[in-house]
């Protein structure tokens, strides 16, 4: 290491089934790390598509191998941790791939923070064939209490463990299919410290057979369950704050849902969200706000125009005033987004027709102010307003300074 002391034992297990076309890149992202102390072990599911072949290529860097028949991911990642002798470790699906010198950093992190149960940095989104990414998922802090309610911030790609708080935690939860890792980062949050490092550790693939694109819908499902299930979450959080993680997730399972074009279940869940009192996300307008800006776990994102499509073609005469309300919002948010858009090409008359119509169904966007400078620069001309702001910042600041020298 930097300091001269040597460089941890860091174990990585690659769980692989059927993953032929994508297994070379992740096997050659973790060996060509260079990093001196590697443990690097493959658990195949008994493939049948020539993954077998492409590991006995690199069998000779490798601690440990099987192909064999399991019972799924969580299993096989259960399996591999059987085997490693590492101080920390992790798992690398065989769709992704490390970013030159990860495991280094993973490495360093854990010296510089001796508490850390869990050290993660940020991961690149990219698509199935790797030449265009879609986005970096940064990651950002996180607490037991967050994950618990639903906000999961650690990118699995860019996470490593401390074995012993994986001991300590109780190891991976093999019953579970889709939300393994984010159950597991709350138990291990028990027993350390989660750190977030701002380096982008890892590349993880969107292709449509993904669980992350293929079963969205069924990772939250799960986690509902786990929320439902879990007997120690009430350590944590309080049952109030159980019952919010719960409504919120019937949203997102709404967005999911939307983006699915299916909409009938879409409304079930938002209905089973709003049948509770507090509203979800604060008021209905947050409901709204969060759908518009929800990025989708399937790789689609929703937007406020697309959000207002989708309740459009839901007919009001169908829809209880829960619904109603919602819909309403939804297409007053797209009116008004529409109004910025107007305002930025001085297209006065849109802004004007946009805000009108936006107003109209939800008049509470009168209280932003944005909303009403560019209603009233629509109006009076842009002159007009600006000395409007500068008389209005000239009064606030005499009332400052009064308010200061009183």
């Amino acid at each position: 290491m930097p300091d001269g002391s040597p460089w941890p034992r860091i174990s990585i297990v690659t769980p692989s089934y059927n993953q032929a076309q994508f297994l070379e890149e992740t096997i050659r992202s973790v060996l060509l790390q260079g990093y001196p102390d590697l443990e690097y072990i493959i658990i195949d599911g008994g493939s049948t598509d020539g993954s077998v072949a492409i590991i006995r290529q690199y069998e000779s860097w490798l601690s440990y191998w099987v192909s064999e028949p399991d019972v799924g991911q969580s299993a096989a990642i259960a399996k591999g941790f059987s085997h490693v002798t590492g101080k920390y470790l992790t798992w690398l699906n065989s769709d992704d791939s490390y970013l030159p010198g990860a495991i280094a950093c993973a490495a360093s992190a854990f010296t510089m923070h001796p508490s850390a149960a869990l050290v993660y940095g940020g991961c690149e989104l990219f698509e199935e064939g790797g030449s265009r990414q879609i986005r970096v998922w940064q990651g950002a802090p996180s607490t037991v209490r967050a994950l618990i309610l639903g906000e999961n911030t650690i990118p699995q790609q860019a996470a490593f463990m401390r074995r012993t708080a994986l001991e300590q935690a109780g190891g991976v939860d093999t019953t579970l299919h889709y939300v393994m890792d984010h159950e597991l980062w709350t138990r291990l949050g028990r027993a350390g410290d989660l750190v977030h490092i701002s380096d982008i550790l890892a590349r993880f693939r969107f292709h449509p057979d993904s669980k992350t694109v293929s079963h969205s819908i069924e990772m939250l499902i799960e986690w509902k369950k786990v929320i439902a299930t879990s007997a120690w979450f009430g350590e944590a959080a309080n049952e109030a704050e159980l019952d919010e993680a719960d409504r919120r997730l019937e949203v997102r399972l709404a967005a999911e849902r939307m983006l699915a074009e299916e909409l009938p279940q879409s409304v079930a869940h938002l209905e089973s969200a709003l049948s509770k009192q507090p509203c979800p996300f604060g008021t209905p307008d947050g409901v709204v706000q969060y759908m518009a800006n929800y990025p989708g776990l399937s790789g689609q994102s929703m937007t406020s125009e697309r959000l207002a499509s989708h309740f459009r073609r839901l007919q009001p005469a169908t829809l209880t005033a829960n619904i109603r309300r919602l819909r309403s919002y939804a297409m007053a948010n797209d009116h008004i987004e529409k109004a910025f858009q107007r305002h930025q090409i001085r297209d006065y008359v849109g802004v004007r027709r946009h805000l009108a119509i936006g107003l109209w169904r939800n008049p509470r966007w009168l209280m932003n102010k944005g909303v009403l400078w560019i209603g009233m620069e629509s109006l009076v001309g842009e002159k007009l307003t600006m000395s409007a702001r500068r008389v209005i910042s000239a009064l606030r600041y005499k009332r400052r300074s009064q308010d200061a020298s009183s």
